[in-house]
């Protein structure tokens, strides 16, 4: 049997994609007797192709119709399964509907025709028929080369990535091995970056060799996409969901979570039945395993796809459809095991294609998801009879189990064998722990890891990405991909990479070469290996320990963590960036917001694929980057905003005014709070709006939100606030308290905050960085935030910005937005940043923070010796400092008398508002020695 199960794994839950069990290595069983009865036989046909001793009639129909509360009762009493529905379409019609149990253990909702269940594997059959849309409305066909329309996509073949078709994807027969990309997904890939990395695998028996996946479908069906020049989930909808009248059916999951009539998922926890704590989101694998639907809808597309099988439906043509339905590969014959004996099973495009015992074609796929849903459709085309059977709880076998029945009895008069009996084994089998430890215990006679700390770094592998081990307390853990974390507890202190028995050295994505000075070493996650489990030379390559001190994200006070290393200053002065091309070489630049470092090294690699490839087109509708800001955002701060409500566009102040214009009318008043970034007060002009000032409290240890002040602007007609968060220019980290009153102001009000983050991720230990959006439940309906990673990774000449809404009103306003202000983001830019939000970017940014604390603190320093008049608090984030140096006398801007006298520019403090006149803005980016050179120059003039 071709499955992969969902498991609850080291904190993983795995998607559970589940053929049936004709198409697999389990054999379908013959009846005790003659399969059916004679008496009332259909007379054979005159086409052998089409004879079989199974005849289907009314009488047997009805019978098995009737038998379904009974055996639906049987498989709920056999499980304890929450909720089941069912709907059975015989000649064209729904002649069967009906829900039973409950769709929320919690609130005991109960299940009817019209509840809405996560298909999972079940989608892949659905996608096949939209591709056959596509095919009649001429935008691909079956054998159109994937790399045709989504040329970014390869594998490790290249003679395989320009042949490749969607027929080859959707048959599963791309050389990929079994769930292949699952396990990237798993551990908090998002789909691009899932298919990105399916480069990496080697290929075995391309157009020989079937392997079940979700990944090489899901390829697929992003190629027709792209030929569309639509998202997935939206030509589907335009395809299929739409003009079928399945108005309860969607592949993305933003639509399920939202709808009433929705089934939860339920799992078992210690023998008890719960709703899943963790709702499955397959939008990666939409494609594959994303939709969701009721069976009011299925029943609708099942009659659709028997009709368009026979050529009887205009909807669409049985030339497109017939070959998804039709044997396209064997599955089922492994050399090793079968048997001559044995029946082989067929897949089609994204259907199984099988034959029962009594010789009928049977067109079906089913679906699971361990997190709390199985589901199956099954249809007999001689017969015109299908059937679909949902249900909401973990893989179990019902669905399988009860559609299984109910065709034993449509064909013969009585269910043949126990399938539900049999099917609970199945996936009762699946679901055991898997990887190499899986059921060992660790060796009595191992010996004593070393000390913890000579296990921790980062280990590298091109698949996985970064797997970092650090310290925690007493035990090491395991960050591995954008989510997937584990503690580790010792296995065994040495194992030689030559010499691996099975039950001691545990396969996997990363292992130190026993070359490393600390030695070798052997270690499993808490509950199982399944992280590391073996699966193909890509996964199993060997890894280069690098920066061996550097943990995932490293506080800044943690000493291990080496700072980043600016780049020379000859090397620097090749560069064509405004700080660098403003002033000759004997001026320092200190001005504007552009640091010397090198750039993160995924960035690196990911502009210099993009350049390789000739990767230098439009940026695509959908580009990803909504999901990496939201791993990301969950990685620095706990708060992971909702994807779908994320949207980009070129920069963060072209994201600002065109919220402003959104949500303001021309001549309305805005609160900005000064000293403040000069292009704000700019920006509400441009919007149609005027500015109106608030400046910061000074309350002589820090800065702070004037409250009283913004509440009386509100008071008095303002609209909306422009905030500063981390505040340029004086590093102000706004605390969680009032941020949350600033949202109940503008509640009361009725006003908007929109809120500038770009240098959120250069918070400093022990300040604590407090999204907008996250500080209070008022925050998400008034709120609008804008940020990107250009200031942090310093990727200023690559547009991208992403607009982020925490309601889905405010979601619909930046959806309504001009379709322009989504197509400023340029590819590069997206692409930049996200290499910047992935996790293996983390690492780096770890010691960037290491390196500017120590320049904020250093400027604090030097001040004191060359310059004691002036006045500094350190930047409680980024790395702009705030210097009032009007005790000297350089004027109301002494920006330009530093420039002319000391060769060092800084910013103009007066062009923040008035509250800068006196004030210098010093960017402290750049190498220590830098900074000393430019503060003796000043401290020149005094001297």
């Amino acid at each position: 049997m071709r499955a992969h199960v969902t498991r609850t794994v080291a904190g993983v839950s795995l998607v559970l994609a589940l053929v049936p069990l004709a198409s697999g290595c389990v054999p379908e069983a013959e009846p005790a007797g003659t399969p059916g009865s004679t008496s009332d036989a259909v007379p054979a046909t005159d086409d052998p192709r089409v004879d079989s001793l199974a005849r289907v009639t009314d009488a047997p129909i009805d019978a098995a119709v009737a038998d379904i509360d009974a055996s639906v009762k049987a498989a709920m009493d056999a499980t304890g399964t929450p909720g089941v529905a069912v709907a059975v379409v015989h000649g064209g019609e729904t002649i069967f509907a009906r829900g039973y149990g409950v769709r929320d253990l919690d609130t005991g909702a109960p299940v009817d025709e019209n509840t809405v269940f996560a298909m999972a594997s079940v989608s892949k059959s659905i996608g096949a028929t939209v591709i056959a849309r596509a095919i009649d409305a001429g935008v691909v066909t079956w054998d159109t080369p994937v790399q045709e329309n989504l040329p970014s996509f390869a594998l490790s073949d290249p003679w395989v990535s320009q042949n490749l078709t969607i027929a080859d994807l959707y048959a599963h027969r791309s050389g990929l091995f079994e769930h292949a990309g699952d396990e990237l997904e798993e551990i908090g890939y998002d789909r691009a970056q899932v298919l990105e990395r399916l480069r990496l695998v080697p290929l075995e028996g391309f157009r020989t060799h079937y392997a079940y996946g979700n990944f090489d479908i899901t390829a697929g069906a992003e190629s027709v996409a792209a030929a569309a020049g639509e998202d997935w989930a939206d030509l589907s909808q335009r395809l299929l969901y739409g003009p079928l009248g399945m108005t309860s059916t969607s592949s993305r999951f933003a639509d399920l979570a939202a709808r009433e009539n929705r089934a939860l998922g339920h799992q078992r926890q210690n023998g008890t039945w719960v709703v899943t704590p963790e709702q499955r989101q397959p939008d990666p694998q939409s494609p594959a395993g994303g939709v969701s639907s009721s069976v009011t809808d299925m029943a609708k597309w099942m009659a659709m796809v028997l009709a368009a099988g026979e050529g009887d439906d205009s909807f669409v043509s049985r030339a497109a459809l017939l070959p998804a339905v039709t044997p396209q590969i064997m599955t089922g014959r492994d050399p090793s095991d079968s048997t001559m004996d044995q029946r082989a099973g067929f897949y089609g495009y994204g259907f199984n294609v099988t034959t029962t015992a009594g010789g009928l074609v049977d067109v079906n796929h089913s679906g699971a998801f361990r997190s709390g849903t199985g589901t199956t459709v099954k249809m007999l085309p001689a017969a015109d009879l299908g059937i679909v059977v949902l249900s909401d709880g973990e893989a179990n076998g019902v669905a399988e189990g009860v559609a299984g029945r109910f065709a034993d009895i449509a064909q013969y008069g009585a269910q043949r064998r126990d399938w539900l009996a049999l099917y609970m084994g199945v996936f009762a089998q699946m679901s055991q722990p898997m990887g190499a430890l899986a059921g060992e215990d660790r060796p009595t006679d191992a010996a004593a890891p070393k000390p913890l700390d000579a296990y921790a770094g980062v280990y590298r592998n091109d698949y996985f990405g970064d797997a970092t081990v650090t310290v925690v307390g007493d035990r090491l853990q395991l960050a591995l991909g954008p989510t997937g974390r584990w503690d580790l507890s010792p296995w065994e202190a040495t194992c030689s990479p030559s010499r691996r028995p099975a039950r001691t050295r545990p396969k996997g994505p990363c292992r130190r070469r026993r070359s490393a000075p600390t030695g070798a070493w052997c270690w499993s996650t808490s509950t199982s290996t399944r992280w590391a489990r073996s699966g193909g030379d890509a996964r199993d390559a060997p890894c280069r320990r690098e920066r061996p001190d550097v943990t995932a994200l490293g506080s800044v006070d943690d000493m291990s963590v080496p700072p980043l290393q600016a780049l020379p200053l000859e090397l620097l002065r090749q560069r064509s960036s405004t700080k660098w091309r403003s002033y000759g070489d004997d001026v320092i630049p200190m001005f504007v917001a552009e640091t010397d470092f090198p750039l993160a090294p995924a960035i690196t690699a990911a502009l210099a694929r993009a350049v390789e490839i000739g990767d230098t087109g439009y940026t695509p509708p959908r580009p990803g980057i909504d999901l990496d800001f939201a791993d990301f955002a969950e990685r620095r701060w706990g708060w992971r905003p909702d994807p779908a409500r994320i949207r980009w566009t070129g920069d963060v102040m072209m994201g600002v005014v065109e919220v402003l214009r959104a949500v303001t009318s021309p001549g309305d008043r805005v609160v900005v709070t000064p000293p403040v970034y000069p292009p704000f007060y700019d920006t509400v002009e441009e919007a149609g709006a005027v500015v109106e000032r608030v400046p910061l409290r000074d309350t002589g240890e820090r800065w702070e939100l004037d409250l009283d002040g913004i509440g009386e602007a509100l008071a008095s007609g303002a609209t909306a606030v422009l905030l500063c968060n981390p505040h340029n220019p004086t590093g102000t980290v706004h605390s969680r308290e009032s941020l949350a009153e600033l949202a109940r102001l503008a509640a009361r009000y009725g006003a908007a905050v929109v809120s500038d983050e770009i240098h959120a991720p250069l918070t400093f230990a022990p300040s604590v960085f407090t999204p907008f959006l996250d500080a209070a439940p008022e925050a998400a309906a008034v709120g609008y935030t804008v940020t990107s990673a250009s200031k942090t990774y310093n990727l200023a000449g690559l547009k991208c910005a992403v607009i982020v809404t925490g309601s889905e009103e405010n979601a619909a306003v930046v959806r309504a937005l001009p379709w322009e202000v989504e197509w400023r983001a340029g590819l590069f830019g997206v692409i930049a940043n996200r290499a910047a939000f992935a996790p293996e970017s983390d690492a780096w940014l770890a010691q960037l923070l290491v390196a500017l604390d120590h320049n904020r603190r250093l400027l604090a320093d030097l001040l004191a010796e060359h310059l004691p008049l002036a006045r500094y608090r350190l930047p409680e984030a980024g790395f702009l400092a705030w210097v009032d140096v009007s005790a000297y006398g350089w004027g109301d801007n002494p920006a330009p008398f530093v420039r002319r006298e000391a060769k060092v520019a800084l910013h103009h403090g007066p062009l923040f508002g008035t509250e800068g006149v006196g004030h210098v803005r010093i960017n402290v980016g750049c190498a220590p020695e830098v900074l000393e050179d430019a503060i003796r120059r000043i401290g020149a003039l005094v001297e």
